[in-house]
């Protein structure tokens, strides 16, 4: 099922609506939809890329800004370099964030 999240006339460059996958809540970048589907441990981190597809995350922008926004809360952690061979990977930061996130 798609939904459609309505916008304002001339909004996100003419395309009227965003499509997203129903479990983001009509917010595709939403940290909540990033977090209902964050892995619990770091063996299983994710790559952006792989948490945007899982999530329903429409554009880049807004997914890079919900997990900087996860970050700077502590409610998630990364690993990785940020490149092509060694990409940032993600995961749910363990202490629910209390503490602030860890970034190597």
């Amino acid at each position: 099922m798609v939904s459609y999240a309505p916008v304002s006339a001339g909004g996100l460059n003419g395309r009227g609506a965003e499509i997203c996958n129903p479990s983001c809540s009509n917010n595709p970048g939403s940290a909540e939809a990033l977090l209902k589907i964050m892995p619990q441990k770091k063996a299983g981190a994710l790559t952006q890329k792989e948490l945007f597809e899982k999530a329903g995350v429409i554009t880049k922008t807004t997914g890079r800004r919900a997990l900087n926004g996860l970050l700077a809360a502590g409610q998630i952690q990364r690993i990785g370099d940020g490149w092509k061979g060694n990409p940032y990977r993600y995961w749910r930061n363990a202490k629910g964030g209390s503490a602030k996130a860890k970034q190597s």
